[in-house]
């Protein structure tokens, strides 16, 4: 099914990954993390299980691994759980963020700790979230900070704040993730940068925000970002949504993109959203979101995302994927066209893709590395535990 705005193609093996028939994701899975290594890939993804005793699901992060991208290989179990009742992580972890340094694995989650108050409770987490930062050296067997956690909700994100996504930019850690200030507040886009991982400095105000005006498509809010640099323009995909007509809790999701020369200041294209729901009771038909941008060959992209089949507060949700066709052009706006690797996919040889009206640019993956924005693993851990 090609999507009649943008060219995206959805895979017709939609979905790749669904929740398991019994155990700790048998209830949903959603928000895919990747990388890619030039001949297979890694899925951290987050789950939940059937919990009568839980006004909502109990989250942990999981583990999958495949050779197509398609055909996915589960751990046996979360590979990284909840923390000790009490402690700041105490009732889920999700919404991951990796990267791999050259030796170590680095990965910042959310950790939720359950509050028996309304004021904290909306459709994903009952309770207080913060960022916490955990590290591996094969993405299985991960060590939480004994710092944790690294960065606490306050301000622009008191209420929520999730779905990370880091890059490193020369010496520096920027992190842009979904934030709300209070119940009443709309989902958000904000931003902040570290010199090491552990220390964070928030940006004074979010960087992309909803519309606001009906009926544009994200209208409502923004959220759940995947942002790739090129080494001189970003290109953030990011998750918006709009009240379905006459109801004030219900919304239609879908996925769109913007660029940026700071990471700060986005332009949205002018063709979003770039990904829409899919066919009429399918999988994805209801709503689309969480989007993950994995470079799998020179000049292909392949964005995995979330999907809902009926509205966001109903469950199951399953993971699939959509390919640019050959040759696509990323869609311009004020700024060049992104074309290399989104902050947690890596892949080998040259990166290219064609500008529109403008000559083909090439970066190697050793010209990324060699500018401290990506490493490559040779290897990586099966989906053995």
């Amino acid at each position: 099914m090609v999507d009649a705005d943008t060219g995206w193609i959805r895979n017709p093996s939609n979905p790749v990954l669904s929740p398991s028939a019994t155990g700790w994701d048998s209830l949903l899975v959603l928000f895919p993390r990747l990388l890619y290594n030039g001949s297979g890939y890694q899925m951290w993804y987050t789950g939940a299980g059937v919990n009568s005793s839980q006004q909502l699901p109990l989250y942990s992060i999981g583990y999958a691994t495949s050779s197509d991208g398609v055909h996915w290989i589960k751990s046996g179990r979360p590979v990284l759980r909840h923390g000790p009742t009490g402690s700041w992580d105490s009732d889920s972890v999700s919404s991951p963020s990796i990267i791999y340094n050259g030796s170590v694995y680095m990965m910042w989650y959310v950790g939720a700790k359950k509050v028996e108050s309304t004021g904290f409770t909306w459709w994903m987490y009952n309770g207080i979230q913060n960022f916490g930062l955990a590290t591996s050296p094969d993405g299985i067997n991960w060590t939480k900070y004994s710092g944790n956690p690294v960065m606490t909700g306050g301000g622009l994100d008191s209420y929520v704040m999730y779905s990370p996504t880091v890059l490193r930019v020369g010496n520096q850690f920027r992190m842009w993730y979904t934030c709300a200030r209070s119940y009443a507040s709309q989902l958000q886009i904000c931003y902040a940068t570290s010199s090491d991982g552990t220390h964070w400095t928030k940006n004074p105000s979010p960087v992309l925000n909803g519309t606001g005006f009906a009926p544009d498509w994200d209208a409502a809010g923004v959220y759940s970002p995947s942002v790739i640099y090129d080494g001189h323009v970003y290109g953030m995909w990011y998750s918006g949504y709009q009240y379905v007509a006459g109801s004030s809790s219900q919304s239609i999701t879908q996925i769109g993109y913007a660029t940026s020369t700071d990471g700060v200041t986005w332009s949205r294209v002018a063709g979003n959203p770039v990904l829409g729901p899919g066919s009429d009771n399918g999988w994805d038909s209801n709503s689309v979101d969480h989007p993950c941008i994995v470079e799998v060959k020179p000049g292909a992209l392949r964005m995995y995302y979330t999907g809902w089949a009926s509205a966001n507060s109903a469950y199951p949700n399953k993971i699939g994927f959509a390919d640019s066709p050959a040759g696509f052009a990323l869609p311009e706006f004020i700024s060049p066209a992104i074309f290399v690797m989104m902050t947690i996919a890596l892949a080998s040889g040259a990166v290219a893709i064609t500008r529109r009206h403008t000559k083909t640019i090439s970066l190697t993956v050793n010209d990324l590395i060699k500018k401290e924005i990506i490493a490559k693993p040779s290897q990586f851990a099966p989906a053995t535990l």
